[in-house]
């Protein structure tokens, strides 16, 4: 996997609004990219922002996959896969233990 863009999860990921902060970083268009969601400092995330993420990563800006790595919140996690399902997306999540490493290009 080659991995396009990188995002930092900030160490408190809870609304909607931080997540839009977050996603300005990347292009409007991701189609056919990977997208690597890091989460080295992240304390807790809330579904919510989890959403955010999923919705305008996956679905409106159509990255071919979010990849997520480092994070050791597992309800976080939970809720990724949750939002990724309720999207109709959950074959485009991949989540690495918090311990695992993507291979950036």
């Amino acid at each position: 996997m080659t991995v396009s863009s990188t995002l930092e999860l900030p160490v408190l990921a809870g609304t909607r609004r931080r997540a839009s902060q977050v996603l300005s970083l990347l292009p409007n268009d991701l189609s056919g990219r990977v997208v690597q969601l890091r989460g080295d400092l992240l304390i807790a995330g809330s579904a919510s922002f989890a959403d955010e993420i999923v919705h305008t990563v996956l679905v409106e800006r159509g990255a071919q996959l979010l990849a997520v790595a480092s994070v050791s919140d597992r309800e976080f996690i939970d809720a990724l896969r949750d939002r990724v399902a309720a999207h109709g997306v959950d074959d485009r999540l991949q989540v690495y233990p918090a311990k695992e490493v993507c291979v950036a290009s």
